[in-house]
């Protein structure tokens, strides 16, 4: 059966890469129209750090935790875990992909363990669910005042209704091997993004380009470019 799209998480990815992409995407019944523009954050540059002791986003719900069969972080995943997931199906551009899923409750979520100098964490990260891998730590959002899709390092905007609430942190950087350290982490991401599109058949997107931008800020500290227009169309013709 398809699932309805708002019962799962899997969907805010596909909506994520459907921001992305410089070609229509349909998902489910609803198409996202490509975007003019892709906008790189200096926010990007500074980073991201999960509050020793922070559940907050572990513990709302009911939401799902998803993984696609080619992804390593589902082979990587315990048996004891594995069990519990079940097979569910989005489509995607008029192709109906399977996809592991499992619907967690409010108030808990099976990955947790005492793993973090005796508080509780993630039990399987950094091959946690692709959600909770990208949500705090990247966030992809399309509208306001410049238009197109801006890509940031900013806590995500439903964060405020969280309890407990959210404790991430973003300090700057002092040094560029800091930095690199930071980076290879949000490159991880982006290339699990890229695994997914692939997967669900959406592709020509902005991501090659992204993790072009943050590799280049590895070495140098900054981006070589921060927009991204659609193949063909020059920057003066937007």
């Amino acid at each position: 059966m398809v699932e309805p799209i708002q019962n799962l998480t899997a969907y805010r990815t596909l909506e994520r890469l459907a921001r992305l992409s410089w070609n229509s995407t349909y998902i489910g019944d609803k198409v996202y129209e490509p975007q003019s523009i892709v906008r790189l954050s200096p926010t990007i540059l500074r980073k991201f750090v999960c509050t020793e002791g922070c559940v907050s986003c572990c513990l709302q719900g009911p939401l799902t935790l998803d993984f696609i069969p080619e992804e390593r972080a589902w082979h990587l995943l315990p048996l004891r875990y594995r069990i519990h997931f079940e097979s569910r199906v989005l489509l995607v551009n008029g192709r109906a992909r399977q996809f592991f899923s499992y619907m967690k409750p409010k108030g808990h979520c099976p990955l947790m363990s005492e793993v973090r100098n005796g508080s509780q964490g993630c039990s399987v990260w950094p091959m946690n669910p692709i959600e909770c891998a990208a949500s705090a730590r990247i966030t992809i959002q399309s509208g306001g005042l410049e238009g197109g899709v801006r890509v940031q390092k900013r806590l995500f905007g439903r964060a405020w209704r969280y309890n407990p609430p959210v404790q991430c942190e973003y300090p700057p950087i002092e040094n560029l091997q800091d930095l690199a350290e930071e980076l290879d982490k949000d490159i991880a991401v982006f290339h699990r993004y890229l695994d997914w599109g692939q997967y669900f058949g959406i592709h020509d997107t902005a991501i090659p380009w992204i993790i072009d931008q943050l590799e280049y800020a590895k070495v140098f500290g900054e981006f070589r470019d921060t927009t991204q227009f659609p193949k063909g169309i020059l920057p003066n013709a937007c």
